[in-house]
């Protein structure tokens, strides 16, 4: 006779972040182009996946430097960059995106997203600041010339 604990119920483990990682860029690898993306309810729906889990998957892709880029604007979906105008779209829509959330946090500051875009520091590559407020990089203040890092500098409200 079969009980709970010959059935191991609660020992699956479920897949690390990683696992996750490697079955979308597996899934995404043959989307070449804008035309050949797929949409993320498709991706979840073939992985058993929910559409917030693959878009959480997608952005740490994204963030570890991947060229995978999902769509905002018509054809829709997750596809690997190749062309100088899909790298230019996905910049576009990045920075849009950045400026509209400038703007609503100039709103809640109630300063003007101008002043405002002066005093954040945007730091892209995980700098530290003095007690000025000013960004250091690796390498000590102005950074390494040599190196690779970048941030946008500036006093920290």
């Amino acid at each position: 006779m079969l009980d709970q604990g010959s059935l191991n119920f609660g020992k699956v483990k479920p897949p690390t972040k990683e696992d996750q990682e490697r079955a979308f860029l597996k899934l995404v690898e043959h989307r070449r182009g804008k035309a050949a993306g797929i949409l993320a309810s498709e991706v979840a729906s073939i992985l058993n996946w929910t559409i917030r889990s693959t878009r959480a998957t997608a952005a740490r892709i994204v963030a570890k430097g991947f060229p995978v880029y999902g769509s905002k604007r018509p054809p829709y979906g997750y596809f690997v960059m190749v062309t100088p105008d899909e790298f230019a779209l996905a910049f576009d829509e990045g920075y849009a995106s950045a400026m509209s959330i400038l703007r609503r946090v100039s709103k809640y500051r109630k300063i003007g997203a101008v002043d405002l875009g002066g005093q954040i520091t945007i730091d892209l590559e995980g700098g530290t600041n003095d007690p000025e407020g000013n960004l250091v990089r690796a390498g000590g203040p102005g950074g390494d010339p040599g190196g690779d890092q970048m941030a946008i500098e500036g006093p920290v409200v």
